[in-house]
């Protein structure tokens, strides 16, 4: 898969989109450096070999079927370079969204790259309680308050929390159940919540066959207007009054 990644995909002078172009200089291009609280945050838990037991709804783990994981190994199995973290906190800051969306807390360091320089209304979902407490003490430790905690199968928390909280220019970040099935439902529930100032983000699209393969037929929505490949990204705008267009770029 990353060999047709590479393939395809374009640099700043490849691209002729003005919204896009905008998108690769303040989002790819912008190498300032994530916030000394938050690398020492990561660098703690790294350290942290304590065992936490994990309730999994999803697809699980391709390093381990171990329900009993160590902190450490979940930082380094499960979490981001610091090279995604720090695309991360830059879309925020391009999107600018009134409330964030996120689907999978695990130990909070996605959240906290999110928001630490953001202070919009933050919900974050996640099925395991272990992990939502392994998050508080992170984010709290972060000075990071502002982040409402939703815990149970996301399949039945998120549809009750849209219900009750429809907002413009949302951003979702989904990064929870890796299976097809899960994957497609999360995008058909939040669809019917979003604006053209909406942004979406799916992690991990081509972590199996069945990822890429909901991230095909996501990408091509009547809704979506932009999507963006970034390997491990897949990023979605829904701009009116501009021609639906589909854009693999690089993202060192």
């Amino acid at each position: 898969m990353f060999l047709r990644y590479l393939w395809h995909a374009k640099g700043l002078h490849g691209t002729h989109s003005p919204f896009v172009f905008e998108f690769i200089k303040n989002v790819i291009k912008n190498k300032a450096p994530l916030s000394q609280d938050f690398l020492i945050s990561r660098s703690k838990l790294l350290k942290n070999h304590d065992y936490v037991q994990i309730t999994d709804f999803g697809a699980g783990s391709k390093h381990s079927k171990n329900k009993s994981r160590r902190v450490s190994d979940l930082v380094k199995t499960s979490g981001k370079n610091l090279n995604e973290y720090r695309i991360l906190r830059n879309i925020v800051d391009f999107v600018k969204p009134d409330i964030v969306v996120e689907l999978g807390t695990s130990l909070g360091l996605g959240t906290a790259s999110l928001v630490l320089e953001c202070k919009a209304p933050v919900f974050t979902f996640e099925g395991c309680p272990n992990l939502i407490n392994l998050a508080k003490a992170n984010l709290g430790n972060l000075g990071i308050n502002h982040v409402s905690y939703i815990t149970g199968n996301i399949d039945f928390t998120l549809q009750k929390f849209l219900n009750e909280n429809q907002k413009p220019n949302s951003l979702y970040y989904i990064d929870a159940n890796h299976t097809y099935g899960a994957t497609k439902n999360y995008f058909n529930l939040i669809i019917k919540h979003i604006d053209d100032s909406s942004c979406i983000i799916f992690d991990d699209i081509n972590w199996s066959s069945d990822m890429n393969k909901a991230w095909q037929e996501i990408k091509k929505h009547d809704s979506v207007t932009i999507s963006i490949d970034l390997f491990h990204f897949g990023i979605l705008f829904f701009k009116k009054g501009i021609v639906k267009q589909a854009f693999v770029l690089k993202y060192w």
